[in-house]
């Protein structure tokens, strides 16, 4: 199977070669770019949304609005958790599917949150 250990991402079907990508924290990514604020942040990582998160803790810092797809009622519980200590506020959850335990299907939707002042 794949999934990332270490910061290298592997492939699901990885090959004699062992391909590996380097991974880097949004934090990391983040303090490259220009800018001091994010107006809205997206992220839709099947499922890592929850480590992308606490690769971003400062980032956060600096978000006025978030939407992050999740895969499951815990993944949600963990993101709303994340967002709350860092001070948003969930205005929504859009693009809802019900669990389906006879198809094999989590909870999916779209949480969108936003916060009324960023941290001085």
């Amino acid at each position: 199977g794949g999934g990332t250990t270490g910061g290298v991402v592997t492939p699901v079907e990885a090959d004699a070669s062992g391909i590996a990508v380097p991974i880097a924290a949004l934090d990391e990514v983040v303090s490259t770019l220009p800018g001091s604020s994010i107006d809205l942040l997206k992220i839709d990582a099947e499922g890592s949304e929850v480590a992308i998160l606490r690769g971003g803790e400062r980032t956060l810092d600096h978000v006025q609005r978030i939407i992050v797809e999740y895969h499951s009622r815990d993944l949600l519980r963990q993101v709303r958790e994340i967002l709350a200590r860092k001070g948003f506020a969930q205005e929504m959850i859009v693009d809802y599917y019900a669990e389906d335990a006879a198809a094999g299907q989590d909870e999916v939707g779209i949480l969108y949150a936003r916060r009324l002042h960023l941290p001085q």
